[in-house]
Order: C-alpha cells, then sequence, then structure tokens
C-alpha cells in the first residue's frame, strides 16, 4: 500500500485515508483486548459470566487460552502497518502463500488471511469491508472484521469460522463450547459487544 498509484484498496478514500483508518481501528482493537485481559487477570464473577456466554464455559484452560491468545493478538496488532494491508483478489493470495476457498467466493467475504502468514501478516482487504461502518457492537464492522482476521494467523489463535455473526457464535456458545473456545466471531465477540 506504500506506492500512491496503487489501486486503492477501498475506492471511495485514497490509500492514505485508508491506512489512517485502519490503523485507528488497529488501536481501538488493542484497547478492547487490554480490556479483556484486565478481565481475565481480576477474574471476577462479571468476567467469569462474560467468558461463559461467549465460550460456554469459564474453566482454567479456557481462561489460560484466552490470555495467550489475546496477548499474541495484541503483538501481531501492533506490528501491522499499512505495508500489511492489500487490496483482495486470487492472486494477492497466491503472492502470500494462500490460495483459500475465499478467494473463489470474492463477493462473500470483507476480508482474507493466509493462516500461515506469520512473516507478513497480509491482510487482504475486499470492497465489501470499505462499505461497513466503522464499529458496532454486535454486527459486522470494519473493527470486528480486522479483528475477526486477525485471530485466523497460527501465532495468535489459528481460530475457525464454524459460525459467523455475533448472535451464531452466542448460540455456538451455548450448544457446543468446544468449538466456540475457537471460533473468530466468538472471539471477537468477546473483546468488542459492550454489555
Amino acid at each position: 500500500m506504500n506506492d500512491e498509484t496503487a489501486e486503492a484498496i477501498c475506492p471511495s478514500i485514497t490509500n492514505q485515508e485508508f491506512a489512517r483508518r485502519v490503523l485507528r481501528l488497529r488501536d481501538v482493537c488493542i484497547d478492547k483486548i487490554g480490556r479483556r485481559l484486565l478481565g481475565l487477570r481480576r477474574w471476577d464473577a462479571a468476567e467469569q459470566a462474560r467468558v461463559t456466554l461467549w465460550f460456554g464455559k469459564s474453566d482454567a484452560g479456557t481462561r489460560a487460552h484466552l490470555e495467550r491468545g489475546y496477548m499474541a493478538t495484541i503483538r501481531v496488532l501492533e506490528g501491522l502497518g499499512p505495508e500489511n494491508f492489500v487490496r483482495f483478489s486470487a492472486d494477492n493470495m497466491r503472492k502470500i502463500g494462500c490460495v483459500t476457498d475465499n478467494s473463489q467466493r470474492s463477493s462473500d467475504v470483507a476480508a482474507a488471511v493466509c493462516r500461515p502468514d506469520t512473516a507478513t501478516h497480509t491482510i487482504a482487504i475486499n470492497l465489501g469491508f470499505c462499505s461497513l461502518r466503522e464499529s458496532s457492537g454486535m454486527t459486522d464492522s470494519q473493527l470486528s472484521t480486522l479483528l475477526h482476521e486477525v485471530t485466523h494467523f497460527e501465532d495468535t489463535f489459528a481460530s475457525t469460522d464454524l459460525a459467523y455473526t455475533m448472535w451464531s457464535a452466542l448460540r455456538l456458545a451455548k450448544s457446543n463450547s468446544a468449538v466456540a473456545f475457537n471460533n473468530a466471531d466468538n472471539l471477537v465477540g468477546y473483546v468488542i459487544h459492550e454489555g
């Protein structure tokens, strides 16, 4: 994204404007994760209830998994700069070493990463991302999408996508805590949902 002649990631704004926005959202993610880490360290009844809501259980293993994963997620977020973001395309996904099912369904995804790409942590932004609201506690947003994608990297949570949307994630936590434990939207909801 450094080259000013490069295709705009979001056509309605310049790449410089996109960089400012996405790095501001990165900082919001870091702040929100920091608050959840404080809660995990405090481990009072309210935090245990929040963990149970999003993951279906609040045992010591879940707590340790979340602490490790969110600390790694902060580390990756702190390392992101404008150069980590590219326009989504099958070609760009191949360049970072990954051809996913999502690269074939480009209209369905707001963003994508190649899970093993722990060297560059490249995040491919699709046009759908550009029309999302910047932030929302319970619906898709640019903020939730950014965090969702970072949780997929193997050096954070290596999260899965078994239930999309916050509402589906809440249902998953009730029905299958073993899966909710590492579902991307459960990990996102726990951090972003205000309530």
